[in-house]
């Protein structure tokens, strides 16, 4: 893409974005249909509407605040007191002030998951989990490898599961170039959840398999009493099992779950 095609797509682009805030929130003096309004607490030059719209009164000067995006795509505006600005979240300025909050919920959600609408009906209290939950019902949230920190793809996530060469996790993980943990987690069914496949229940993974001679060997070759790198800790962390029983391999001891 040359310069001339990208300044071109930059322009549609802040046109598409201009249109659809003002599907939402126009910059019209006059109210909407049935539109209320309230005045910003402690603010008393700027008033909120049931639509989410934010009227200045500012220096005898009435118009509507166009708000900006914040790197999460919600509206904000800047309200002046004392010549010094301050940021607010618009969706949360009109559930404070038309929205009952009894339970002391402290977000606020947006039922159709488009953080462009504030209007009052379209915004409810609720705690983090119901924040979360809520984005994953409607589908807004990444999921698997959608996820910006995913390392593995589903069709990967699928064959540690199935697992259908019967490898271990060492070499599961030595095949997708992650470590123990994160293969232990997919077969546990603790990451990736939508990716599907068959996942381990706890009472089925109540007793561990055996570990490999070879895999003790190697262990206890790296062993190095009191190290930082080579020590108990360090080794669980790379094999994906406990100190209790990396310990119990430098000792040349077995587990009762073994």
């Amino acid at each position: 893409m040359n310069q001339k095609e990208y300044d071109c797509h930059r322009k549609k682009k802040s046109k598409s974005a201009y249109d659809a805030l003002m599907k939402f929130y126009p910059l019209t003096v006059e109210d909407l249909p049935d539109e209320q309004w309230l005045p910003v607490p402690d603010y008393d030059a700027y008033q909120v509407s049931t639509f989410g719209r934010i009227k200045s009164f500012y220096n005898d000067n009435v118009r509507i605040l166009k708000p900006w995006g914040s790197v999460f795509g919600y509206l904000q505006v800047d309200l002046f007191k004392n010549s010094k600005p301050k940021h607010f979240p618009i969706h949360r300025l009109v559930a404070k002030l038309f929205i009952p909050n009894p339970e002391g919920k402290p977000e606020v959600n947006h039922r159709d998951g488009c953080k462009l609408n504030n209007y009052v009906g379209n915004l409810e209290w609720v705690t983090r989990e119901q924040n979360i939950q809520h984005a994953f019902n409607i589908g807004i949230a990444p999921q698997g490898q959608d996820r910006p920190e995913a390392k593995l793809t589903n069709e990967q996530v699928l064959y540690v599961r199935n697992n259908p060469q019967h490898l271990n996790t060492m070499e599961l993980a030595k095949m997708f170039g992650v470590d123990n943990i994160t293969i232990s987690r997919i077969q546990r069914g603790k990451t990736y959840k939508t990716a599907g496949g068959s996942v381990r229940q706890g009472k089925a993974q109540k007793h561990t398999p055996r570990i490999p001679d070879e895999v003790r060997a190697q262990i206890r070759a790296e062993y190095v009493y009191g190290s930082r790198r080579f020590g108990t800790e360090a080794l669980a962390k790379k094999y994906g099992y406990t100190s209790k029983t990396i310990w119990n391999i430098v000792n040349e001891r077995r587990s009762k779950d073994e």
